[in-house]
């Protein structure tokens, strides 16, 4: 029996069955990724003849809510129902995307095999996992935004895959609705390498409430705290001096934890929602919420993951000594050295 890896393999290149091979039937390719029933190659008519404007390659990802700050679509403890949560390492936040011959999308969960539709064709119908049947309700038109958000419309009604009430809470249903333009109702793809994400390990509690330093693998300098003035930049320089490179830690209610360089006392922010913004250090923490972070290993080095789960921290490979928060898949420039100091 081949292992989730190998079958998610199988879903990112050609969508193959247990045997590694893709069974065509009259015109149907039968197809199994993870458990997954037959997508039909040539489709019925629709009430709804709208195809998708995105350019999303099939693959698998993430789906960020822009309202919510950072959370996530999932899949609720009783294995059914979509909804926000925070960012977790689990499969059940990953997500197959498929482009189909009438230009819509399927969303197919990768951790069952079983694709997104809506339950009903009202408002207010909730977005859940079910079997692959082929019905309208389980297509989605995906529609570019802008700024790299997008909408979602589902095929067999015209509306809008939204966040219930708008309540961006962790747990909250994800529903149809009409569509208002509010951020509840734009999402963000985030291209996933599961695979890769597997062999990562969350140590954050592990380093909570110590003195440590952080060392980029890349150049082999330290993250530092060069200056004191508030809203500084944190650079990776080769400095002796403890002091600038001695960072302190502390965990949060919510598993997550923060740095505080014992130069200045500063905390370590990434404060703006965009890519690539730097991380700074600030005088007082921002509601407790900018200054949080994950940390995974690899088994050898470490990784540094902003609260939002999109967003990793990484050398700016251009000026090798500025620190920023990126959305990226974690590679040699995210790589660090955490020791005691």
């Amino acid at each position: 029996m081949k292992t989730l890896s190998e079958r998610v393999v199988g879903a990112v290149n050609g969508f193959l069955d247990p045997d590694g091979k893709t069974t065509r039937t009259g015109d149907v390719t039968v197809i199994n990724v993870i458990g997954q029933a037959d997508y039909p190659r040539s489709d019925a008519p629709s009430l709804c003849p709208v195809s998708s404007n995105a350019n999303i390659s099939d693959g698998i990802y993430t789906i960020r809510n822009k309202g919510s700050s950072g959370l996530y679509v999932g899949i609720a403890d009783d294995g059914t129902t979509a909804v926000i949560q925070a960012r977790k390492q689990i499969n059940s936040q990953a997500f197959s995307i498929r482009r189909i011959r009438d230009g819509t999308y399927t969303i197919t969960a990768v951790h069952s095999g079983k694709v997104l539709e809506v339950s009903g064709n009202d408002y207010g119908a909730v977005v859940q996992l079910a079997e692959w049947q082929g019905t309208d309700n389980q297509r989605w038109i995906i529609t570019d935004c802008g700024g790299g958000w997008y909408k979602l419309t589902a095929k067999h009604s015209g509306l809008i895959f939204d966040v219930a009430g708008g309540v961006y809470a962790e747990g909250t249903t994800l529903q149809q609705a009409k569509e208002n333009g509010c951020p509840a109702q734009r999402y963000r793809f985030i291209a996933n390498n599961i695979v890769d994400l597997m062999r990562f390990t969350d140590v954050t509690r592990e380093w909570g409430d110590k003195i440590i330093t952080l060392k980029c693998v890349n150049i082999g300098n330290f993250v530092v705290a060069n200056v004191d003035s508030e809203y500084s930049p944190l650079q990776v320089r080769a400095w002796n001096a403890d002091f600038k490179k001695k960072f302190e830690t502390y965990l949060t209610k919510d598993g997550y934890i923060g740095f505080r360089n014992m130069r200045n006392r500063m905390f370590v922010t990434a404060d703006l929602r965009e890519d690539h913004v730097p991380l700074r250090a600030i005088a007082d923490k921002l509601k407790g919420a900018w200054e949080c972070f994950k940390i995974f290993t690899d088994g050898k080095y470490f990784y540094i993951q902003y609260r939002d789960g999109e967003r990793w921290i990484s050398v700016d490979n251009t000026a090798k000594n500025a620190l920023v928060a990126k959305i990226c898949e974690p590679s040699s420039w995210e790589r660090f050295i955490i020791e005691l100091a």
